[in-house]
C-alpha cells in the first residue's frame, strides 16, 4: 500500500471517532516500543498506525481493549484525586466506591499477564513516568473528544 487515506481505514473501522481513538492508541504503543507490523518507510507513528489498521496487521479488538483499560485507569485516578480534594475540604466526607472502576475483567487480566510476561522476559524495570505521560495524553484526548461530541450534539 503506497499511501494510506482515511477512506482505507474507514472500511475497517466505520466510526471515524473510534478510528481516531484506535489509531492514537496504536501510535502510543509504537512510541512505547511495540513491534511494527508494517515497514516504517520514514513515516511517523500516526501514519504507521493507520497503515497497520488499513492493512489489518493489528488486532483492532486488542487495541480497543487497551484503550478502555487506559480510560478506566484514568477515571479511577480522577476519582481518587476528587476524593482527596473533597477530603481536604470536608474531613467527614465519605469515600468514593471504586468497586466498579477497580474491578479487573478477564481481558484486562489477560493483558496485565501478557505485559508481566514481556517485562519478565525482557528483564526490564518499567518506570511509572511513561504511564503518567500516557495518562495525560489519554486525558487530553478524552477531553477533546468529549468537547467534539458536545458540539455535534
Amino acid at each position: 500500500m503506497a499511501r494510506v487515506t482515511v477512506e482505507d481505514c474507514v472500511k475497517k473501522i466505520p466510526n471515524r471517532f473510534e478510528l481516531v481513538v484506535t489509531a492514537a492508541q496504536r501510535a502510543r504503543q509504537l512510541s512505547a516500543g511495540a513491534p511494527l507490523t508494517v515497514e516504517r518507510k520514514k513515516d511517523k507513528n500516526a501514519v504507521v498506525s493507520l497503515r497497520e489498521i488499513a492493512g489489518e496487521t493489528v488486532d483492532i479488538q486488542k487495541l480497543n481493549d487497551a484503550t478502555l483499560m487506559a480510560f478506566r485507569r484514568q477515571i479511577a485516578h480522577e476519582l481518587a484525586d476528587t476524593e482527596e480534594v473533597n477530603a481536604a475540604a470536608t474531613p467527614n466526607t465519605s469515600s468514593f466506591d471504586l468497586s466498579l472502576t477497580g474491578e479487573v475483567d478477564e481481558t484486562e487480566a489477560a493483558l496485565e499477564a501478557e505485559f508481566a510476561a514481556i517485562e519478565k522476559t525482557c528483564k526490564l524495570k518499567i518506570s511509572q513516568r511513561p504511564l503518567i505521560v500516557l495518562q495525560k495524553i489519554v486525558q487530553k484526548t478524552l477531553k477533546t473528544s468529549l468537547s467534539f461530541l458536545k458540539q455535534t450534539l
